[in-house]
């Protein structure tokens, strides 16, 4: 059984302020593999096509889960991000790039949870600093500070041994503190929609046992709660939802969420940058994220943008969801110290291994949520704190979309993406999409692997948006130079 103040985790939790989780579902059945000793190697290692594409997403999954002992909790943002943050450093490690770009951010995401809507990167994150989202060359990077350290201790304190399993199962086994063998298995299938480096999809994962949570001080669960906070049920009962986030005393972003046409949208404001014309704005459309952006050569006229991830086949499509985005800052833990105030409750969420960097104490999350509905009222993290950063949750007022929306009450344009692929066998892939959207909006398309935009079939006529396109085709190739 594993010890839950283990100083690595400590390390964890301190940096990056991540969260445990009790457990849901059942576990997916493998094989009896966990057992089988990994296969004999030669004095110099051949390393497979499966190894290479299945190693790194498997030594970041162990190390993603080691708290967890269910794959639901794959579907937590934080569980989330925390995997592609190890995947990310195992690449330093290796010699590639201390980042992660959006293309390979998003093709993880689909090879660790195939099927499924993408999950936006914790907010609490990037405003603690643990995660910088930086746009450098013109592509869109990640990087997870304080990372890379806890990473370089972790391997060195685990000793990560990997093996493969009947061709599509990776068997990773640590040595934890107590000396004791911590064995997973996730099994893998060829997934040619993803190609390039991720060309294989996570299909089921067996892991070790981890230690049972406390119980609940509450007449209600930690999930209960998380299902009450979904947008699709606070929209159904107030209508608006506005979310004030502050840090340092300092209100940096506004949220305000509300329905138009049916769909659920988003506009965010974010004035804590450091931008020439001000604010950043921010928004999404059922599932549709998109960003206000200012012409180069006229930066007083906006416009805006939206990346759409094509691959190699035309069939598949994910997007992001945003029916998570105020539930995801709700972390597994156990509640303590439940306060009744009337129409209120506050109390405490604690998580296994969150201390203080000075004396070990455990540090709570304070909520206050609504008697009758558990919509939440605010969250307070690391109270008291150099770090403390502060959400209040206001229903049923009135709300701002800061002028994004307004096109969205026009005629849509069409926008055709033409695209000439090739897959691992350079066989030429040939499809051609049409999407509807704004007619004051870039579709900006995105496949994974290096591609070039074109105005013609020819390739000779760059792509670059302009405010007078109308209805435009992009012509997509992976041909380069």
């Amino acid at each position: 059984m594993k010890n839950l103040k283990r100083i690595l985790s400590v390390m964890i939790c301190v940096l990056l302020a991540l969260s445990v989780f009790t457990a849901c579902g059942k576990k997916p059945e493998t094989p009896e593999e966990s057992t089988t000793a990994a296969p004999e190697t030669t004095a110099i290692p051949q390393v497979s096509d499966f190894e290479e594409a299945t190693f790194g997403i498997s030594t970041a999954l162990a190390m993603g889960m080691r708290f967890f002992d269910d794959a639901s909790y794959l579907d937590n943002a934080s569980v989330l991000w925390n995997t592609l943050g190890w995947y990310c450093c195992r690449q330093e490690s290796k010699g590639g790039n201390g980042y992660l770009t959006r293309t390979q951010v998003d093709a993880l995401q689909h090879a660790l949870r195939p099927g499924k809507a993408a999950i936006s990167a914790p907010d609490n994150w990037i405003k603690g600093g643990s995660l910088e989202i930086k746009e450098i060359e013109g592509e869109t990077r990640y990087f997870f500070k304080d990372f890379d350290d806890i990473y370089e201790e972790m391997e060195k304190s685990l000793k990560p041994e990997l093996s493969v399993i009947d061709g599509s199962y990776v068997k990773v086994v640590f040595t934890n503190e107590e000396n004791e063998k911590e064995t997973y298995v996730f099994g893998f299938e060829k997934d040619e929609a993803i190609g390039g480096e991720f060309p294989y999809i996570l299909k089921n994962m067996e892991l070790p046992p981890v230690q049972t949570a406390k119980e609940n001080e509450a007449d209600f669960t930690v999930q209960e709660l998380i299902d009450a906070n979904s947008l699709t049920n606070l929209l159904d009962i107030y209508k608006t939802i506005k979310v004030h986030c502050y840090f340092d005393g300092k209100e940096f972003s506004v949220n305000n969420y509300f329905k138009k046409n049916g769909e659920i949208c988003m506009a965010s404001r974010n004035d804590d940058v450091d931008l020439p014309y001000g604010a950043s704005y921010y928004g999404f459309y059922g599932d549709r994220e998109f960003s206000l952006c200012h012409f180069e050569d006229n930066p007083e006229k906006t416009y805006l943008s939206s990346t759409e991830f094509i691959s190699l086949y035309p069939e598949y499509s994910e997007g992001y969801s945003i029916d998570t985005r105020i539930s995801q800052n709700i972390d597994y833990g156990y509640i303590a110290n439940v306060v009744d105030k009337g129409e209120t409750y506050t109390f405490d969420m604690y998580y296994d291994y969150s201390y203080t960097e000075e004396d070990g104490d455990m540090i709570p999350v304070k909520f206050e949520v609504d008697k009758g509905t558990l919509a939440l009222k605010k969250i307070v993290w690391s109270e008291g704190t150099e770090y403390e950063n502060t959400n209040v949750y206001e229903y049923g007022v009135e709300v701002d979309d800061y002028g994004m929306f307004d096109s969205f009450d026009r005629p849509f344009r069409k926008v055709t993406v033409v695209a000439e692929l090739h897959d691992e066998n350079l066989e030429e892939i040939n499809f051609s999409r049409t999407y509807e959207v704004p007619d004051n909006m870039e579709l900006y398309p995105v496949c994974y692997k290096m591609t070039n935009l074109y105005f013609n079939k020819n390739w000779t006529n760059e792509y670059k948006y302009s405010e007078n396109l109308g209805d435009y085709t992009i012509y997509v190739t992976d041909v380069m130079g």
